[in-house]
């Protein structure tokens, strides 16, 4: 059942440019009559029902298609990937109906892509897929908690408004850490695969020092400076300085302790990582010499 409550600017827009291509003049005064909720004769209920009604639908249908599109970092957009990205969002929206659809990725902000991220948030498991040039991701609704959702829903195009609960979001200085650890590694040994730990790792980092979430195309621009350049360099003086930033730096020096303590004992066990747990202990250090009071 379609309710009709146009507003006195949506008359006249009807009025203008619906007349005679749509509807005739006589049918928009009995719409507006409709709108008033002034008293229908018999013929004019009649004629309503039958023809008026009819259209109205089909126009409340692409009214309310058009008004759940939702574009989040559109100064970061480009302007022809906008139009694009509204075009795909329709299609998928009327395939996965019900279902909260966003498009992110780079596609949004570099000419060069490598595929069109398509998420759907559903509560039923499904496998991650590609279509041609679109990559469809399956986002349980958990993921509305997450801090690479904060990340997602800074730049992207939605069916549905989002509304971000950072305060959901709590910093894990330990997990951080942990995190750290697993980078260096990977960045040792698998270099040329590590931007999914890269990326995660700077989300982290942006947490723990209580600093703006990066959208995607700030983690985008960010990774590749980093992997041109000293990427170990440059991710430890990121985590020593997100640890040093982080409002209870005191209570993660405890850890690290334990950390330095638990890294010396591998490194004696695993002679072919000495190197890695030495520059892990080192870093760690650093973080507690600049982080000790001075008086």
């Amino acid at each position: 059942m379609v309710k009709y409550s146009f507003a006195t600017k949506e008359i006249k827009f009807l009025r203008e440019e619906a007349v005679p291509y749509v509807f005739t003049s006589h049918q928009m005064d009995l719409i507006e009559k409709k709108a008033k909720g002034a008293y229908f004769q018999a013929s004019e209920k009649v004629e309503f029902s039958r023809s008026i009604s009819k259209k109205l639908r089909i126009l409340s249908h692409f009214h309310h298609e058009n008004n759940n599109l939702y574009v989040y970092g559109e100064e970061k957009t480009l302007a022809v990937r906008k139009k694009l990205a509204i075009t795909y969002l329709k299609k998928f929206a009327r395939r996965f109906r019900g279902k909260h659809i966003i498009i992110g990725g780079s596609f949004l902000y570099t000419t060069m892509f490598n595929d069109i991220d398509i998420f759907v948030v559903s509560k039923y498991e499904k496998e991650d897929h590609k279509e041609g040039k679109f990559h469809i991701t399956f986002l349980k609704p958990s993921v509305y908690s997450s801090l690479l959702f904060a990340s997602l829903a800074k730049l992207c195009v939605s069916n549905q408004k989002i509304e971000l609960n950072q305060s959901s979001l709590s910093p894990n200085p330990d997990a951080f850490i942990a995190l750290y650890q697993e980078l260096c590694f990977d960045l040792d040994k698998h270099p040329h695969s590590v931007k999914s730990t890269l990326r995660d790792f700077l989300l982290h980092a942006a947490l723990v020092s209580a600093r703006p979430i990066p959208d995607s195309r700030e983690l985008h621009k960010t990774i590749n400076t980093i992997l041109h350049a000293d990427a170990k360099m440059f991710t430890r003086y990121i985590f020593v300085q997100s640890i040093l930033l982080h409002p209870n730096v005191q209570q993660t020096q405890k850890t690290m302790r334990d950390l330095i303590n638990s890294y010396t004992d591998l490194a004696l066990q695993y002679p072919a990582y000495v190197v890695h747990y030495n520059y892990m202990i080192d870093t760690l250090r650093e973080v507690l010499n600049i982080g000790k009071p001075r008086f």
